[in-house]
């Protein structure tokens, strides 16, 4: 936002508000390489813990004080962390 002396200004809060996810996929890497090879498939069950960059700790769960934000994988692998704050 420009003020009147043209001027940028980021400390304004215009309210807009953009959530983010985080998911991806959960597989037995039978060769150890890395990468998701055909016949390689997705692992159910696995509770996945979402951490901070910053400080390298868990994210706290807003449904739930005092718990980490956990998501677990589904029957293909699949896991998502919906709605965060960006």
């Amino acid at each position: 936002m420009l003020n009147s002396a043209d001027a940028v200004n980021t400390s304004l809060d215009m309210g807009i508000y953009s959530p983010i996810s985080v998911g991806d996929l959960v597989w037995f890497d039978d060769n150890a390489n890395g990468i998701q090879d055909p016949g390689e498939e997705g692992v159910p069950g696995v509770r996945a813990t979402l951490y901070t960059t910053s400080t390298n700790a868990p994210v706290p769960d807003p449904n739930n004080p005092g718990l980490p934000l956990r998501a677990t994988t589904d029957a293909n692998g699949r896991y998502l962390f919906a709605d965060l704050p960006a």
